[in-house]
């Protein structure tokens, strides 16, 4: 008998936002240090979605997954502005930690879509509980033939000095 897994799906509205280049960095010259800070927007964003995953799972009872989970995500964008699809799901994994899941170290599986609808941009998150004891990963052997070059010299050019 297989066991029927756990579900939990959110559907947050607004534009998706990415965490990548929301930081701006900015050198000091007297401590020789980087300093760090976050447009207010990007942290704005990802508090109410980790806010609005808090409530949805108080109301629905939910607690936090305690094992693996699979991730998928469909971000629906209100422009055809560029985002890159590998850079929004950051913001997504860190503002359900406390909520769906412990950590997003817990996501071992994960599917990502963009769309565009401009009259309701959102974003739809399904978190998926995986059975631990059956979670198996495969890794297919990928076989690379490659010549050793006969003389290395030859490839390399030589630099003149002066």
């Amino acid at each position: 008998m297989t066991k029927k897994l756990k579900t939990v799906i959110i559907e947050f509205p607004g534009e998706p936002l990415t965490k990548s280049n929301a930081a701006i960095a900015k050198w000091n010259k007297k401590t020789k240090k980087s300093t760090f800070t976050y447009r207010a927007k990007n942290i704005a964003y990802e508090l109410e979605l980790k806010d609005f995953s808090i409530n949805y799972c108080l109301t629905n009872k939910i607690k936090p997954f305690k094992g693996p989970v699979h991730l998928d995500i469909t971000y629906y964008l209100g422009t055809k502005r560029k985002k890159d699809l590998q850079n929004l799901p950051k913001t997504t994994c860190d503002a359900l930690i406390g909520s769906v899941y412990d950590d997003d170290s817990q996501v071992v599986t994960m599917s990502i879509r963009k769309l565009f609808d401009k009259d309701n941009p959102r974003t739809i998150i399904t978190v998926t509980e995986l059975p631990s004891d059956e979670l198996t990963l495969s890794i297919y052997p990928i076989n690379f033939k490659c010549k050793p070059a006969r003389n290395p010299s030859k490839r390399i050019p030589k630099t003149k000095k002066s």
